[in-house]
């Protein structure tokens, strides 16, 4: 399952679940 992270969502859908989370990190440069 793929989801969009910004900074509102990142602390309570990242850094304070209780899940592993694996993160690809992108940027259009």
């Amino acid at each position: 399952m793929a989801l969009e992270f910004t900074d509102a969502n990142f602390k309570t859908e990242v850094l304070d679940s209780d899940k592993l989370a694996v993160i690809d990190f992108w940027a259009e440069w």
